[in-house]
């Protein structure tokens, strides 16, 4: 009789630890899970932020484009000339090299 009551206290202290071992893991796990969503969650607002300077940089490139042609069709020998420098230059440097 008595060893079938310490074998019932031995299986319920058996069953308490694995159910504190169960719990301790399960809260582990959560942390660990939170810090996993808390870093996605800064990754996530990284790329936003990424995304919106990203925009903000096509925004500035397409008006300097604008501004570009503009300038082109107005003024458009003065661009020719300019490309012809430009040109005869490279050219130049070019010849030098070899």
């Amino acid at each position: 009789m008595r060893q079938a009551a310490m074998r019932t206290v031995t299986t319920e202290e058996g069953t308490r630890r694995l159910l504190q071992t169960a719990a301790d893991t399960a809260e582990r796990a959560g942390v660990y899970v939170q810090a996993a969503m808390s870093r996605l969650g800064e990754q996530a607002q990284e790329l936003t932020h990424a995304g919106h300077r990203m925009a903000e940089y096509t925004r500035a490139v397409g008006g300097w484009t604008r501004e570009a042609q503009d300038f082109m069709r107005r003024h458009p020998l003065q661009v020719l000339a300019g490309a012809l420098v430009l040109g005869y230059v490279a050219g130049k440097l070019r010849w030098r090299r070899e």
